[in-house]
């Protein structure tokens, strides 16, 4: 968790990112790391949609990352960022020698037999015809965006990961139960959380897990997600022993529909 960038990517990889020697995978994982988000903006967004079938390359993400200025030093402050994922998926790919689509499939849906979940090699857009389509507002006028390629995010996840609800929540169950993991310390280490604030009731961020309050001091661990036409949530309430998992086919934020309580 601690090896920093140069210890575990090549150099072409991470000669874009000046501050490469003070970053950890650890700061990969919990969005510490610095490194901008190479989808903030609408411009990419657009990019996207004007040509859904794009098959989109890993250095192309990382070259927009890189011509933005940090987001703050290594360690010193928290942002979410996409660009932080690819290269995790680097370096799974680095450490196993395989694509981090194959390690995904034989460590974790495989294993737990997750028969409803795939993910598709970019260039294969088509979903089976019984799955929910997804939707945007393209020039004012609504879009199925369901055949955006799924290299669009690479291992950051938008529209790489094709599953059912309860294939969501099977995961996360089983992730909490420690399932996934040779030694207890893993999941330990990936429940330990660092301040983060984006959205409403978001207080912490671990290695790949959001922490949320909600009213009434309830208490969420999951994950959201966004990504073209599709908005989506897994998350286990500890104190209720409850598993929620949705998906939304349109990525229109649902939190200002419930501001008012």
């Amino acid at each position: 968790m601690d090896d920093t960038l140069p210890a575990v990517l090549p150099g072409r990889v991470i000669s874009r990112f000046p501050d490469a020697a003070h970053i950890t995978v650890r700061m990969l994982l919990d969005h510490t790391s610095g490194i901008p988000d190479y989808a903030n903006t609408k411009a990419f967004e657009g990019k996207v949609l004007a040509d859904p079938r794009r098959h989109w390359k890993v250095n192309e993400f990382l070259d927009r990352a890189a011509a933005q200025a940090p987001s703050f030093p290594p360690g010193e402050g928290w942002g979410y960022s996409n660009t932080d994922y690819n290269l995790l998926g680097l370096v799974i790919e680095q450490a196993t020698g395989k694509p981090w689509r194959a390690a995904v499939r034989e460590r974790i849906i495989d294993r737990l037999g997750l028969k409803h979940t795939s993910l598709p090699e970019p260039g294969h857009n088509s979903i089976r015809s019984d799955a929910v389509h997804g939707y945007e507002l393209v020039n004012g006028k609504l879009r199925d965006v369901t055949d955006v390629d799924p290299s669009m995010a690479d291992a950051a996840g938008g529209d790489a990961l094709v599953a059912t609800t309860a294939d969501l929540a099977h995961f996360l169950n089983a992730l909490l139960a420690g399932q996934l993991f040779e030694h207890a310390k893993t999941l330990k280490e990936m429940l330990t959380f660092v301040d983060a604030k984006g959205a409403p009731g978001l207080v912490g961020y671990g290695l790949g897990l959001e922490r949320y309050e909600l009213p009434g001091r309830v208490e969420v661990i999951g994950h959201a997600g966004g990504t073209a036409g599709y908005l989506t949530f897994v998350g286990h309430l500890p104190a209720q022993d409850v598993d929620v998992a949705m998906v939304i086919n349109n990525r229109d934020d649902p939190h200002r529909f419930s501001s008012r309580r």
